[in-house]
C-alpha cells in the first residue's frame, strides 16, 4: 500500500509538472 500511494504522489506531482510547464508556454 505504501509503493501504491507513492505512485499515486508521484503521478500527481509530474502532471502538475506538466501542466506548470503548459501555462508557461
Amino acid at each position: 500500500k505504501i509503493s501504491f500511494t507513492y505512485k499515486v504522489k508521484y503521478k500527481r506531482n509530474k502532471l502538475k509538472e506538466i501542466i506548470v510547464i503548459i501555462v508557461k508556454i
